[in-house]
C-alpha cells in the first residue's frame, strides 16, 4: 500500500491503520449498500469483545503518539431513538415503547465511555458528534450525565467541532442550557424543520 499524507502533513503507512479493517467485514456492502434495507438492517462489524476493540484502539493511539498516524480523531456517540420517524430518515433509529429502554441505552453509553476513557487519555479529540436518532429526545438527567462523562474523560482540542443533532420537537430551554454548559458549539437540524 502506498504512503498517504494526512491533513497535518504526516506520512501515513495505511497498513498501520488497522482498526476498521480488522473489525469490519464485507466492506463494500457496509459503505455501498445494495439497497436501503441493507443499510437499515446490516451488521457492519463482526462480533468482537470489548478487550479486542480496546486493543485495536490502543494500537492506533500508539501510532498517533509516535507521529505515524493522523492526529485528527473524532468521537461519535449514537442515540438511536426519536419520538417518531421522519419520512426521509434512513438512520439506525427506533421509536421506543417505554422509558426503560431509554434508560438502559443511556446506561450502556455511560459504561462504554467509562470502558474507553483510559484508552484515549491524553489524546485530544478534534471533533465530537452526538447523533442518532435525536439525542435531545433523552431525558435531561441522562443527557447531562453523558455529556459530563464526555467532557471529563475525553479531552477536546480547543478548536474542536462539538456537534449534536437536535429537533425543535424535543429541544427545550433547559436542554439548550445543558448543551451550552458542555461546550456544544454546533447543532444540526433536519430538513423537516423548514416546514412551519
Amino acid at each position: 500500500m502506498s504512503l498517504r499524507r494526512s491533513r497535518s502533513g504526516n506520512n501515513i503507512d495505511s497498513k498501520l491503520l488497522h482498526f476498521l479493517t480488522e473489525i469490519s467485514y464485507e466492506e463494500h456492502e457496509a459503505y455501498f449498500p445494495s439497497d436501503l434495507e441493507s443499510y437499515l438492517g446490516h451488521s457492519y462489524f463482526r462480533p468482537s469483545s470489548l478487550e479486542e476493540v480496546q486493543e485495536c484502539w490502543k494500537g492506533t493511539i500508539r501510532l498517533i503518539r509516535e507521529g505515524r498516524a493522523p492526529r485528527e480523531i473524532g468521537l461519535y456517540l449514537h442515540w438511536p431513538f426519536c419520538p417518531s420517524r421522519c419520512l426521509f430518515c434512513f438512520c439506525y433509529m427506533g421509536v421506543p415503547d417505554s422509558t426503560g429502554i431509554l434508560q438502559r441505552h443511556a446506561q450502556s453509553l455511560r459504561a462504554e465511555l467509562t470502558a474507553f476513557a483510559e484508552v484515549f487519555q491524553g489524546v485530544p479529540f478534534t471533533s465530537f458528534y452526538f447523533g442518532g436518532g435525536t439525542p435531545t429526545f433523552m431525558p435531561d438527567a441522562e443527557l447531562e450525565s453523558i455529556l459530563t462523562l464526555v467532557r471529563r474523560d475525553f479531552p477536546m482540542d480547543p478548536v474542536a467541532d462539538i456537534c449534536m443533532e437536535v429537533s425543535p420537537v424535543t429541544v427545550t430551554d433547559n436542554k439548550m442550557d445543558i448543551l451550552r454548559a458542555h461546550g456544544i458549539n454546533h447543532i444540526t437540524l433536519g430538513v423537516q424543520t423548514l416546514d412551519p
